[in-house]
């Protein structure tokens, strides 16, 4: 993968992230849970597909909710933290006024790819 199909793979999941996604620890790893719905098998698809690119090293899940036509995408990384710009334990992504990263927002081609 190319630097360039990276920084657009990442920006992707970072709106991913920020759009649907959470972070959580279990137990020493960090875990990011991105929520999408099951009328877009697709979509399902493309998500995990782009965790799985971007942590190749890493395995991304797809797990049922049973209370909702959800499913969520997971993986785990101790690399999440850094890469989505905001921190377990610290509250929502509002309290921690989470934004898409100025790398992102300063090049409009990685801006698509975060939208």
């Amino acid at each position: 993968m190319t630097e360039t199909e990276h920084k657009k793979l990442h920006a992707y999941v970072v709106g991913l992230a920020i759009g649907d996604g959470n972070l959580s620890r279990v137990s020493r790893a960090v875990k990011l849970r991105i929520s999408c719905c099951t009328f877009y098998p697709k979509l399902i698809q493309r998500v995990a597909i782009a965790l799985q690119e971007l942590f190749p090293e890493n395995k991304v899940s797809i797990a049922r909710r049973q209370d909702r036509n959800c499913v969520d995408v997971i993986c785990h990384s101790n690399k999440l933290e850094n890469m989505m710009g905001w921190k377990v334990g610290l509250g929502p992504k509002y309290v921690q006024n989470v934004s898409v990263p100025e790398w992102i927002l300063q090049d409009a081609e990685l801006s698509k790819e975060c939208l």
